[in-house]
């Protein structure tokens, strides 16, 4: 009787089983390759984006230099045209052109501190801007391989240190009677057929022949 029971009871439940309705079906997972996916292209996106702002940024900076270059040019046309009005009006001459001496003036004197230029034939100016060339400055020849010939102005006064020091070319120097001092060394390791062209009884004659330098008057 027992077992029969059981057989009963093990019958019931297999049917139960049987017509226990099916559950709805899972959803289907979500694929970790199709998130990342998404995140990338999101990155990319903000990416792109940030790369468009500085670009729109730094054209913008670029047209903005652009402008302060062009007022600045036309601030400075502007100026220079008023200057020259100006200059004009109060009758300022225009400037000497560039000079192949360079000097500096003190107490209304030029003093010549080098000669620039390339003649072989070299005469020094008597004034420069009004005021009288009085002086060679020490060493403001030294070393010319080119001048062959200098004639001094009849306002120079002296000739410094190692003047014409060097000046292998240099064959001739005419000194007017005004100059009253000649420094050590003036006109030391030049050619050996050097003249000093000056007045009989100057303070160049006596210079000269104090060194041995070959001498004749003007």
């Amino acid at each position: 009787m027992k077992k029969i029971v059981i057989v009963c009871l093990l019958i019931t439940l297999l049917l139960c089983a049987c017509n226990t309705p099916k559950g709805e079906p899972d959803s289907p997972s979500t694929n970790p390759a199709d998130t990342l996916d998404v995140f990338d292209q999101i990155a990319i996106d903000a990416a792109e984006a940030r790369a468009q702002y500085y670009q729109n940024l730094v054209a913008e900076l670029q047209r903005e230099i652009v402008s302060l270059k062009n007022a600045h040019a036309s601030a400075r046309v502007e100026y220079e045209s008023r200057i020259e009005e100006l200059e004009i009006a109060l009758g300022v001459p225009e400037a000497a052109p560039p000079s192949d001496f360079q000097y500096t003036t003190k107490d209304g004197k030029i003093t010549i501190i080098a000669y620039v230029g390339s003649e072989k034939t070299v005469s020094v100016p008597k004034e420069i801007g009004g005021c009288p060339v009085t002086h060679i400055a020490d060493a403001a020849f030294e070393g010319n391989l080119t001048v062959e010939k200098v004639i001094l102005p009849s306002s120079l006064e002296s000739i410094g240190w190692f003047a014409f020091r060097g000046c292998i070319a240099l064959c001739e120097v005419q000194a007017p009677a005004s100059v009253s001092k000649i420094e050590y060394g003036a006109f030391e390791n030049c050619n050996a057929k050097l003249t000093i062209v000056c007045p009989e009884g100057s303070y160049a004659e006596e210079y000269a022949r104090s060194y041995g330098y070959a001498t004749k008057q003007p």
